[in-house]
């Protein structure tokens, strides 16, 4: 009766591995070709782009030979559209 039980368990942990092995690399798979697709865009419309660091709200300083940059407003609109995009994966899946 012991020994059936530890299979059970032991059937039961190796489905939920298996299942989360899958999910993993479907996870990875689509963070690979988000990347890819935002190099692509990032190639082909590279001077379009430019606009994207120096939005209003993204702070620059410059006092001698120290430069400070933090792009606040880029990275909340860089969040918002890969908050979207997971989203709309989501959905979709």
């Amino acid at each position: 009766m012991i020994c059936l039980r530890k299979w059970r368990n032991l059937l039961k942990t190796t489905r939920q591995r298996v299942f989360m092995e899958k999910e993993t690399g479907k996870l990875i798979m689509f963070i690979g070709g988000l990347t890819t697709l935002a190099g692509l865009v990032w190639y082909v419309a590279g001077e379009r782009l430019q606009w994207f660091g120096r939005l209003p709200g993204d702070f620059r300083g410059e006092k001698g030979n120290v430069r400070f940059y933090f792009p606040l407003t880029s990275m909340l609109l860089l969040s918002l559209v890969i908050n979207l995009l997971i989203r709309l994966y989501k959905h979709i899946r």
